[in-house]
């Protein structure tokens, strides 16, 4: 009976879990009535308007791109391990 036959058993160790703090309802209200008035503002309020209404994480909106983006249908499609479409207004 070989060493690499034997099952080792090693306890994990105990990670401190982290809370990820997230914004409260008056927050995110404050940002949906933000009235934008530049161009740079209106492009960060979209864009902060599609991550609070779809959930979808930062790089993924900022890697969207025009094929993937339907305003017919008013939805967009992720480039992803599985296809992922929301159906949110864009």
């Amino acid at each position: 009976m070989s060493i690499f036959s034997e099952q080792l058993r090693i306890k994990k160790v105990k990670e401190e879990q982290k809370v990820i703090q997230t914004f409260s309802e008056n927050q995110l209200q404050a940002v949906i009535d933000f009235k934008p008035k530049t161009f740079a503002e209106r492009r960060l309020h979209s864009l902060l308007l599609l991550l609070i209404d779809t959930g979808i994480r930062i790089d993924e909106a900022l890697t969207l791109k025009r094929e993937n983006v339907d305003l017919f249908t008013y939805s967009f499609s992720l480039d992803a391990v599985w296809p992922v479409s929301h159906q949110e207004p864009v």
